[in-house]
Protein backbone atom coordinates (compact mmCIF):
# COMPACT_ATOMS: atom_id res chain seq x y z
CA UNK A 1 0.00 0.00 0.00
CA UNK A 2 1.51 3.57 -0.71
CA UNK A 3 2.94 5.52 2.13
CA UNK A 4 0.33 8.41 1.90
CA UNK A 5 -2.70 6.42 1.32
CA UNK A 6 -1.51 3.98 4.48
CA UNK A 7 -1.38 7.13 6.39
CA UNK A 8 -4.29 8.75 5.68
CA UNK A 9 -6.28 5.08 6.67
CA UNK A 10 -4.94 4.94 10.21
CA UNK A 11 -5.46 8.66 10.47
CA UNK A 12 -9.36 7.62 10.20
CA UNK A 13 -8.75 4.77 12.11
CA UNK A 14 -9.50 2.05 9.75
CA UNK A 15 -9.11 -0.74 12.21
CA UNK A 16 -8.40 -2.99 8.95
CA UNK A 17 -5.58 -1.05 7.95
CA UNK A 18 -4.55 -1.05 11.24
CA UNK A 19 -4.31 -4.83 11.91
CA UNK A 20 -2.79 -5.46 8.32
CA UNK A 21 0.54 -2.60 9.93
CA UNK A 22 0.39 -4.76 13.21
CA UNK A 23 0.52 -8.26 11.27
CA UNK A 24 3.54 -6.91 9.21
CA UNK A 25 5.69 -4.82 11.24
CA UNK A 26 5.27 -6.50 14.72
CA UNK A 27 7.65 -9.06 13.95
CA UNK A 28 10.21 -6.88 12.47
CA UNK A 29 9.76 -4.42 15.51
CA UNK A 30 10.57 -7.30 17.99
CA UNK A 31 13.31 -7.92 16.21
CA UNK A 32 14.80 -4.30 16.83
CA UNK A 33 14.11 -4.27 20.23
CA UNK A 34 16.07 -7.24 21.20
CA UNK A 35 18.90 -5.59 20.31
CA UNK A 36 18.37 -3.74 24.07
CA UNK A 37 18.73 -5.11 27.57
CA UNK A 38 15.89 -4.87 29.77
CA UNK A 39 15.29 -5.65 33.07
CA UNK A 40 11.60 -5.88 33.42
CA UNK A 41 9.76 -5.72 30.42
CA UNK A 42 10.03 -7.92 27.11
CA UNK A 43 10.90 -6.62 23.60
CA UNK A 44 7.24 -7.99 22.65
CA UNK A 45 5.90 -5.62 25.94
CA UNK A 46 8.01 -2.65 24.18
CA UNK A 47 6.42 -3.29 20.80
CA UNK A 48 2.78 -3.63 22.62
CA UNK A 49 3.49 -0.20 24.18
CA UNK A 50 4.36 0.88 20.77
CA UNK A 51 1.01 0.17 18.89
CA UNK A 52 -0.61 1.61 21.29
CA UNK A 53 0.80 5.27 21.23
CA UNK A 54 0.45 4.41 17.37
CA UNK A 55 -3.38 4.29 17.60
CA UNK A 56 -4.08 6.80 20.28
CA UNK A 57 -1.55 9.64 18.61
CA UNK A 58 -2.22 8.77 14.60
CA UNK A 59 -3.27 11.60 13.80
CA UNK A 60 0.34 12.89 14.32
CA UNK A 61 1.70 10.83 11.31
CA UNK A 62 3.12 12.74 8.87
CA UNK A 63 2.10 11.92 5.24
CA UNK A 64 5.48 12.80 3.78
CA UNK A 65 7.32 10.73 6.02
CA UNK A 66 7.61 7.10 5.25
CA UNK A 67 5.31 5.06 7.72
CA UNK A 68 8.14 2.61 8.38
CA UNK A 69 10.44 5.25 9.77
CA UNK A 70 8.03 6.92 12.07
CA UNK A 71 7.07 3.20 13.40
CA UNK A 72 10.64 2.97 14.11
CA UNK A 73 11.23 5.79 15.93
CA UNK A 74 8.29 5.81 18.20
CA UNK A 75 9.67 2.13 19.29
CA UNK A 76 12.99 3.65 20.06
CA UNK A 77 11.73 6.51 21.70
CA UNK A 78 9.69 4.06 23.84
CA UNK A 79 12.59 1.67 24.54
Amino acid sequence: MENTRLIKKLKKGDQKTFKEVYLVYFDRLVHVARKFEFKFLTPEDFVQETFLHLYKQKQLLKEDVLFDKQLFVICKNII
